[in-house]
C-alpha cells in the first residue's frame, strides 16, 4: 500500500477513485469527510491467516471479491507496495478482510 494521511493519521492501503473523478489524483491526504463527499473508498492494508506473521499486515491488503470461484476457493484482489495484484482464486480459510458496501443512488 501507499502511504496516505486519513484525517490527520498516516497510514497504508489503497485510494480508490469513483471513474469522474476530476480531482488531483496525487493527493494523499485527505479527511473521512472529504473522502466521502468526493465518493473516494478507503481500503486500509490488513493482513490474513493463511501466511506467517511477517506476511506484511502494515503494507499489504488482502480482500474478498464479492464473486465465487469453486469449491473451498474464493475470488479476491490484493495490493502492496508495488501496485494491485491481479484479481484472483484463494482458499477461503486465509481469513481476508471484507469490505462492506452498498448500491450508489
Amino acid at each position: 500500500g501507499t502511504p496516505v494521511v486519513v484525517s490527520g493519521v498516516k497510514c497504508y492501503g489503497l485510494l480508490i477513485f469513483p471513474d469522474d473523478y476530476s480531482g488531483d489524483a496525487g493527493n494523499l491526504t485527505y479527511t473521512w469527510e472529504e473522502m466521502q463527499s468526493l465518493g473516494i473508498a478507503f481500503l486500509p492494508a490488513s493482513g490474513c491467516n493463511y501466511l506467517s506473521a511477517e506476511d506484511g499486515t502494515r503494507k499489504y491488503g488482502r480482500y474478498w471479491a464479492a464473486d465465487a470461484f469453486d469449491g473451498d476457493l474464493a475470488c479476491n484482489i490484493s495490493f502492496g507496495p508495488n501496485g494491485v495484484c491481479s484479481y484472483n482464486a484463494f482458499p477461503m480459510k486465509a481469513g481476508y478482510a471484507v469490505r462492506l458496501v452498498k448500491d450508489a443512488k
